[in-house]
């Protein structure tokens, strides 16, 4: 059973110890997807910091607390076994990367290609069928690269069904989930219709309904046997499909150049006869787009393997960026040379029979005696296995349906095999429409179901590409897009293209339906599927009262795959069967391949870049790179911080020894001259950081921070100075901005600084960055020439970018000091504390805390014993102290040491991020004191983000093959 998610930090940390051990069998998905027993572990959120009520993430429900405590007790709500609702990686994963590649083939090339393309050559010409299936496979492609990135991170069975209710909306997962099972079901009553009109070559006197039933009983038998069976059945009966269409190309170049029964060189010919090469106007140039978006269906349902894919985090990747590339080069072609040889006024096209498929048409042509027999078997199979994989993508979508209490649970109930038995039998029973074809006409049949199977698709594609917009956002707000194994080099242009063109096409591709006559029938096929999917989506909403996921608040835990979750397929590699069975497909491997060759080396280069580049961030770099973030960059980083900082405090509380964050205490070097250096690192099981600072006995201080992959790759090197800095005023903010939106103010915040350095200057430019209504900020420090360095590097700008503020200083050795300083404190909201001070910069008295308006008290310039910014008693008088670490405070913050603070008297702030009940800031406090002497995970996040936005800026030096 896979564990928890280590690199997703909190995941393993923020339910109770009773849960904690459950959640590595079970998780319980967030109210903002549904409130069913669905995923892996049983978790809260981590709120951001915003305004936001908390309310919304809480289980407050009375069914909801009934779930939770069944679930402890280790049964869903209902009573029943948890055995019987097993989550989305209960089923086993039993395809390899290479029955997945194949599965990929399989599902696409099918009836579509080896019929469809007569249908579509017959009403819209050569040119409109190349240009629609090279449109519609551009559209394909760019679907797949935003699926393929969304399912490796997430490898479930439902795949985008369920994205698109986790990403976008419950009542959108419902519609689309329902929608697509129906495509399967209904695409595997078309191809059991298609059957009948395969075997009407041999013989037409066999009974339609006869044959239905008995192919029906061999799909059904394959998907409920084991997985694997369906895989190995699957390849297979690809491999043939893919070897015909080779033959089919090499007989298609030959035909065209001469080498067919008349003895004639064919070339452009049928482009120029007729009405070619557009045939029947922008009508029929538009319904070609349906047929070509059947033929590519079931690319996408490729994701729907990722539940049973082992490795998927490795190989839905690679399955995604090469096997469309092989998909696209057969279709292309294959409908190029159809054009070129077949003219598309020859008689029969249209019905979509064998006999009269492009195939079998240029088979003939090059002098095949027994084409018609042949192309009729790889016809037969191509069915079948089109059958097949549809059948097993409805079946994993009704398992699903049913987990995610879109459906009676009882359909996800799973065989010995760990086979959903009960959903293949529900969908298998859809199929039941093929024996209509005996009544109304199986061509009639097939056609109509091909519309509606087409449409449907397209509605699916435009799901990916919406929930992958939404996903992408999501991951960029909060901080996590570092931890995707594949990305879509096409964001955010390639989902954007693909839903516009999508929707277009939806809404035009009907055109043939009103003219020249309105069709009653083909309006109904092109168009049924909308108001249907908009009936569902509107039905569940009103219902259960669904609201669209915020960003911030998305569920991108849950299910997330790690390296620890995969399982390598031993059986193949210890015996002598498996290397044997290996051996066998290589050369075959290897000639499938060079697509990928082409992909790899010409084609995604920034995969390459992205692979083996090492980034180097100076000073200077990350000075810049932090001076130009936007307020929602910056609360980006707050986020992720913030979600760091509770991780570190659940682990901290937590008595398990399953831990995700390690960080063990820094090393100290002193050499005989008086130089130390300090060696800091860190993990959180995905990312590697080693912080090294160096204070020669002579000199400034030196360091650098060098970030690693989990399996020790060299990501970036970054001086740590800059960073340093910014992540100790980043923390202060993740606590000022929680006290800001909860204390009132009158609308003008005052704000004292102690400190000119790095320190002081980011905790003004934050605090004006973050903080509504500060108008005033004045800046203490001991020394005049520090505070005119800062001035001119730092206030000048600040007061051009915040004219509505008022910047002014104030020097210790001035002769009213203090009584200025007692003024400034007095009025003051916010006051920092930067700088290094053995003696206490005010007292308590001078700082009025005891008056009527509340204070926050930032503390971060002193970090040894010895030190001390402020005196006793406003320590004393805060009561309660909050803190980024209790243990390190306590150990080094002079101050609370002092004051004799115990464990009872500090707060860490991570629990107040967790959302933990019993604590909460106080609203009616006159004094909130904040104590931050950084820790290395702060360092990890800050550093892991900086790499992702210099990559996307273009800042830094690239170093390649490192």
């Amino acid at each position: 059973m896979p564990n928890n998610r280590e690199h997703a930090m909190l995941q393993a940390f923020l339910s109770d110890v009773t849960l904690r051990t459950i959640a590595k069998q079970e998780h319980i998905h967030r109210q903002c997807w549904t409130s069913t027993v669905t995923a892996r572990c049983c978790h809260k959120a981590i709120p951001m910091a915003t305004t936001e009520p908390k309310s919304q993430w809480q289980t407050s429900d009375e069914k909801q607390r009934k779930e939770a405590n069944a679930l402890a007790a280790g049964l869903p709500h209902d009573g029943e076994p948890l055995d019987q609702h097993v989550a989305a990686d209960r089923l086993a994963r039993k395809l390899s990367a290479r029955q997945v590649q194949m599965i990929a083939i399989g599902g696409t090339i099918g009836t579509g290609l080896f019929l469809g393309t007569g249908k579509s050559l017959s009403t819209g010409g050569p040119a409109s069928m190349v240009i629609s299936y090279a449109i519609v496979g551009a559209i394909v492609f760019n679907t797949m690269l935003a699926l393929g990135e969304m399912a490796a991170f997430m490898p479930i069975a439902g795949s985008f069904c369920t994205f698109a209710g986790r990403f976008v909306d419950d009542a959108f997962g419902f519609a689309l989930t329902w929608n697509y099972w129906f495509n399967d079901a209904v695409s595997t009553a078309s191809d059991l219709t298609a059957l009948q009109l395969v075997f009407e070559y041999w013989n037409t006197n066999f009974p339609g309904w006869a044959l239905g039933l008995i192919f029906l009983f061999v799909l059904v038998c394959a998907n409920l046997i084991s997985v694997r069976v369906y895989g190995e059945l699957e390849y297979w009966l690809s491999l043939l499909k893919v070897i015909t269409i080779c033959i089919f190309i090499i007989l298609g170049v030959v035909v065209n150049a001469g080498g067919n029964n008349s003895g004639r060189y064919i070339g452009d010919k049928n482009w120029k006869i007729g009405d070619a090469p557009f045939v029947g106007g922008i009508g029929g140039f538009a319904s070609v787009f349906v047929t070509a978006s059947f033929a590519y269906g079931g690319t996408e349902s490729i994701a729907i393997t990722a539940g049973e894919t082992k490795n998927p985090t490795k190989n839905l990747p690679r399955v995604v960026k090469n096997v469309f590339w092989r998909i696209l080069l057969f279709y292309i072609i294959s409908v190029i040379l159809i054009g070129f040889n077949v003219p598309y006024n020859r008689p029969g096209l249209y019905d979509g029979t064998t006999a009269t498929s492009p195939f079998t048409i240029i088979f003939q042509m090059a002098g095949a005696k027994a084409a018609g027999s042949f192309i009729n078997a790889v016809i037969l199979t191509s069915v079948l296995s089109a059958g097949n994989h549809a059948l097993f993508a409805g079946t994993r979508l009704m398992y699903t349906l049913a987990i995610e209490g879109y459906a009676p649970r009882f359909l996800g109930r799973l065989n010995r095999n760990k086979v959903p038995w009960i959903a293949v039998l529900s969908t298998s029973s859809i199929s039941l429409l093929c024996f209509g074809g005996s009544f109304i006409g199986a061509g009639d049949l097939w056609s109509w179901l091909q519309s509606i199977v087409g449409v449907s698709n397209q509605l699916s594609w435009i799901a990916i590409c919406i929930a992958s917009l939404r996903f992408r956002a999501a991951l960029k707000l909060q901080g996590k897009t570092h931890l995707l194994p594949f990305k879509n080099w096409t964001y955010p242009y390639g989902p954007w293209f693909s839903l516009t063109l999508n929707s277009v096409l939806v809404l035009v591709q009907g055109w043939s339906c009103f003219s020249p006559s309105f069709d009653a029938v083909s309006f109904v096929s092109y168009y049924l599927e909308i108001p249907v999917m908009i009936v569902m989506y509107v039905a569940w909403k009103l219902w259960k009262r669904s609201k669209i996921v915020s960003l911030d608040m998305m569920d991108l835990e849950t299910d997330v795959h790690t390296a620890e979750d995969n399982e390598e397929d031993w059986e193949d590699k210890k015996t002598w069967k498996g290397k044997a069975h290996t051996a066998s497909h290589q050369a075959f491997a290897n000639f499938v391949a060079f697509p990928d060759f082409i992909y790899t080396h010409v084609l995604n280069t920034n995969t390459i870049i992205n692979n083996l580049k090492m980034q180097l961030l100076t000073g200077d770099e990350i000075s810049s790179i932090l001076r130009e973030l936007s307020e929602q960059d910056a609360r980006q980083l707050l986020n992720a911080l913030s979600t760091a900082m509770a991780a570190y405090t659940a682990q901290q509380n937590s008595q398990s020894n399953d831990k995700s964050i390690h960080q063990p205490l820094r090393t100290v070097i002193q050499t005989a001259k008086g130089d130390t250096t300090l060696v800091m690192p860190v993990s959180d099981s995905s990312t590697t950081t080693v912080k090294v600072v160096t204070q020669p006995a002579k000199g400034s201080i030196q360091g650098a921070i060098t970030v690693y992959s989990a399996v020790g790759e060299l990501l970036g090197v970054l001086n740590a100075a800059e960073i340093t800095a910014f992540r100790t005023a980043l923390a202060t903010m993740t606590m000022l901005t929680r006290w800001a939106a909860t204390v009132e103010s009158a609308g003008r915040r005052e704000m004292v600084v102690f400190g000119a350095g790095k320190q002081a200057e980011w905790h003004v430019r934050l605090v004006l960055l973050l903080v509504e209504g500060v108008k005033k900020v004045t800046v203490v420090n001991r020394t005049k020439d520090r505070l005119e360095l800062l001035k001119e590097k730092t206030l000048d700008q600040l007061e051009k970018a915040y004219p509505n503020v008022e910047f002014a200083s104030l020097v210790m050795d001035a002769e009213d000091y203090v009584s200025e300083l007692e003024a400034c404190l007095s009025a003051a909201d916010i006051v920092s504390c930067c700088t290094p001070s053995r003696e206490p910069l005010f007292s308590s008295k001078q700082l009025g805390a005891d008056g009527s308006k509340p204070k926050f008290l930032s503390l971060i310039g002193s970090y040894k014993p010895e030190m001390q910014e402020v005196d006793t008693d406003t320590i004393r008088l805060a009561g309660k102290v909050w803190v980024d670490s209790r243990e390190a405070c306590l150990d080094e913050a002079g101050e609370l040491i002092r004051a004799k603070m115990g464990k009872d008297n500090l707060i860490e702030a991570g629990e107040l991020f967790a959302e933990r009940a019993t604590v909460a800031l106080d609203p009616n406090a006159r004094l909130t004191v904040f104590k931050c002497v950084g820790f290395a995970l702060m360092d990890l996040t800050i550093a892991q983000n900086l790499l992702d936005v210099a990559s996307s800026k273009g800042y830094g030096s690239t170093i390649n093959n490192v």
